[in-house]
């Protein structure tokens, strides 16, 4: 993993077979918060392996840095009759986790959206809830909370 401060951090790891990947190998890792990833390269033997999926973009002047405070809104959410409308600042975070918290059970409503727009079905509640939206770069991200009505 190479920070954008230009940190190396090397942790070694074995991989694990799954039934749908064909002859890729999945793995996990867990470290300490490391600060803003600008890339993740995997070595086996000394030699780069093609990885998908995980990129950081060029660094923008809106893109968010750990420790700073998030300029914002980052993302914000309304509710409409039955419908949730929420949108989110794409140029700097292209991705959107979203969950509804209510009662103390989590649900996921959305998955690494795209787009910075979405739209979705959401019944009017007695109770109090809150939308926790986890804004991604494809390495770094920020949580944002918003309580709805």
């Amino acid at each position: 993993v190479k920070t954008r401060d230009g940190a190396i951090i090397e942790k070694f790891f074995t991989t694990v077979d799954v039934d749908h990947a064909g002859n890729d190998g999945h793995f996990q890792l867990d470290f300490a918060d490391p600060g803003e990833v600008a890339g993740i390269e995997v070595l086996r033997d000394g030699h780069p392996l093609p990885v998908s999926g995980i990129s950081a973009g060029p660094r923008l002047a809106t893109r968010f840095a750990m420790g700073v405070p998030m300029e914002g809104p980052w993302a914000t959410a309304t509710l409409r009759g039955d419908q949730l409308h929420v949108t989110w600042n794409v140029t700097a975070t292209p991705y959107a986790t979203l969950t509804l918290v209510e009662a103390g059970r989590r649900q996921i409503l959305a998955l690494n959206a795209g787009g910075g727009k979405l739209s979705l079905p959401l019944a009017a509640s007695p109770t109090e809830r809150l939308l926790e939206v986890s804004l991604s770069d494809g390495l770094n991200a920020r949580l944002v909370t918003i309580a709805l009505p």
